[in-house]
């Protein structure tokens, strides 16, 4: 079996990056096959940032708000990173509509 990074690390690192970009309210969350058995070498991780501070901002907005992030995972963590950036209004529909299932880092 793979072992799997540590995502309470992972966590970590992230919200201090958001912290220090003013976005003090945002949510981790994991989904993929880092959440079941099929998770291997070659995997990615699946990240999901919830926070309302991306309300109002659009893709390219967002994306600006959050530039470098994941260059930097990469480098620290070696592996790579899928990050979806959402409001919680945008990830409650996701998961009411059953097209994601995501949990909690």
């Amino acid at each position: 079996m793979v072992k799997k990074p540590d995502l309470i690390e992972i966590k970590e690192t992230i919200l201090t990056f958001l912290h220090e970009r003013g976005i003090t309210d945002a949510t981790i969350k994991v989904f993929g096959s880092i959440r079941s058995s099929s998770f291997s070498p070659d995997s990615d991780i699946d990240l999901i940032i919830v926070t309302d501070s991306f309300e109002g901002l659009d893709i390219f907005q967002r994306a600006k708000n959050t530039y470098g992030l994941d260059l930097m995972l990469i480098r620290k963590f070696n592996m790579p990173f899928d990050i979806l950036l959402k409001t919680k209004n945008e990830y409650t529909e996701l998961t009411a509509m059953k097209m994601l299932e995501a949990i909690d880092v």
